[in-house]
């Protein structure tokens, strides 16, 4: 077996004490240099980094290289052995929206893949590529960017526009790009820092998505008509620090949601997917330690929600017009030992992913008749999620 080179002398970084006070106490930071005074402008462009941490930096890595030389061909037999248990062809299952049905695959050797869609009445068609995202991701490296990352992606409900949104930087601010599928071409704004949530309204016009403020923190929603020449519109602006917000389309597409929450509190604020530029409305207001979300269904929500010190969430039932009120029906009790995961709904039925005896399953319940049947997997371990379609 390789042996480490142990006897390489490590790079030792230089002590500069500095004394920080808080919460009452005091104590000493000999490398709070490290960290870069500026370090929101490095998250943005890491060149900016100052050289002396860089330089520290790059020594760190050459002492990890050549004290793990002589494992190198350990590695690439590990790395092999990994990649000879992956699907190197995989591809997900083509969801089906309208005339087209949306798949993401891969070809051998590909890091990024296809996003594609095929005609879904005439499948005989030749399927169209969205959005090739190696050959993008090779065409950035030829521009000096050594870091690529997809973040959302989505097309509008008639089908006729691509949103995309790219990390070239690895500070987790992405770029938002607009693609008119039908003539290949890039169109309307260009939306230079995002969180990497991205939304279309039905109007199939108008874009939703989120930024970060000074400190990395994803707090502010904007949105704006693609095809206008107006400038994005500030929509939302979360001001609690401890808050983190993310937007989505509810269950049935109908509303736009912007979802505010901590580790133990949450808030939802809606606007109609069909009225853009609505103002926003809360649905519930927030109460300490109190989650829930929502999924419509007619003219119902369904809400799962911990309320009511349901440690292991229960789901109720209410209409869209009485979130704010103290009407909420349970539907699904809470049963402490099985915690309720996520919950999506269908045309006529709910359907739930709980664990119960650190194993998942996914339980459907029809919602005129209240019937409920599991999928189960005999299996000793697995992993198992819910992914709607659209």
């Amino acid at each position: 077996m390789a042996r480490l080179h142990t006897n390489i002398p490590a790079p030792k970084a230089k002590k500069e004490p500095v004394t920080i006070e808080q919460l009452g106490f005091s104590r000493t930071d000999n490398y709070a240099w490290l960290k870069d005074k500026h370090w929101q402008r490095v998250m943005a462009n890491p060149s900016e980094l100052r050289a002396d941490i860089k330089d520290h930096l790059k020594a760190e890595n050459a002492y990890m290289a050549k004290v793990m030389a002589p494992t190198k061909k350990l590695q690439d037999a590990l790395l092999d052995e990994f990649k000879g248990r992956i699907k190197d062809d995989d591809s997900s299952v083509p969801a089906p929206d309208g005339p087209f049905a949306y798949a993401h695959k891969f070809r051998p050797g590909d890091e990024h893949g296809l996003y594609i869609r095929t005609p879904r009445h005439t499948p005989q068609k030749d399927e169209t590529i969205l959005l090739d995202a190696d050959a993008l991701a090779q065409t950035y490296k030829q521009d000096g960017f050594a870091f690529f990352d997809i973040g959302a992606i989505a097309h509008s409900d008639d089908h006729k526009f691509l949103a995309y949104a790219l990390d070239l930087q690895g500070s987790e601010q992405y770029q938002i790009f607009i693609k008119d599928i039908e003539r290949a071409r890039l169109i309307g704004p260009q939306i230079q820092a995002s969180a990497g949530d991205l939304v279309w309204a039905a109007d199939n016009q108008t874009l939703f998505w989120v930024e970060r403020d000074e400190n990395n923190r994803p707090c502010k929603v904007y949105r704006q008509n693609i095809l206008s020449e107006g400038s994005a519109e500030l929509v939302y602006d979360e001001d609690d620090p401890g808050f983190f917000v993310s937007i989505g389309r509810s269950d049935t597409g109908n509303w736009i949601e912007i979802l505010c929450n901590d580790h133990t509190t949450s808030e939802t604020w809606l606007i109609p997917a069909k009225s853009p530029k609505t103002a926003p409305k809360c649905a519930r207001t927030r109460q300490r330690n109190i989650e829930y979300s929502l999924h419509d269904h007619g003219e119902d929500f369904y809400i799962l929600t911990n309320k009511d010190n349901a440690i292991d969430f229960k789901i109720m039932k209410c209409t869209q017009t009485e979130v704010q009120n103290d009407t909420w029906e349970t539907l699904v009790p809470h049963s402490p030992g099985t915690l309720i995961l996520d919950v999506e709904t269908y045309q006529g039925y709910l359907v739930r992913l709980e664990r119960k005896n650190a194993l998942p399953r996914i339980v459907i319940h029809n919602l005129e008749t209240g019937e409920e049947h599991s999928i189960d997997f005999n299996e000793e371990a697995y992993a198992l999620g819910l992914e709607g379609g659209y």
